[in-house]
């Protein structure tokens, strides 16, 4: 293999790592807004979609518990703790992504 395929592969496998970082993200973004949409309607917990729903969300919403307080308007909760995951998430993966780029090989011209 010459340098130049051996770069190739490197950007390759870099590419992919961040697709699959952002395909994950999308996913986790999804789930967490599912959630969101529930607890404004104040979904029936009892129901098996949202118990799903919750049951996958809740390790990622677990570490922002009570950051931020519930704001109540009439019967809907708006769960800033929920907003708040999924900002952190997407800057999480956001410098995930970059740091992968950082390492991306590039080749001097001479």
């Amino acid at each position: 293999m010459n340098n130049d395929q051996i770069e190739n592969t490197n950007t390759s496998i870099l590419y992919k790592f961040s697709e699959i970082i952002w395909y994950l993200l999308y996913i986790l973004q999804v789930v967490l807004v599912f959630r969101f949409l529930l607890v404004l309607l104040n979904a029936n917990r009892g129901a098996s979609f949202t118990n799903f729903v919750f049951s996958i969300s809740d390790p990622f919403v677990a570490p922002f518990a009570n950051v931020i307080p519930a704001s109540y308007i009439g019967p809907y909760t708006f769960s800033w703790n929920i907003l708040l995951a999924l900002a952190v998430y997407s800057i999480i993966a956001w410098i995930i992504v970059r740091l992968l780029l950082i390492a991306k090989p590039t080749s001097i011209s001479k």
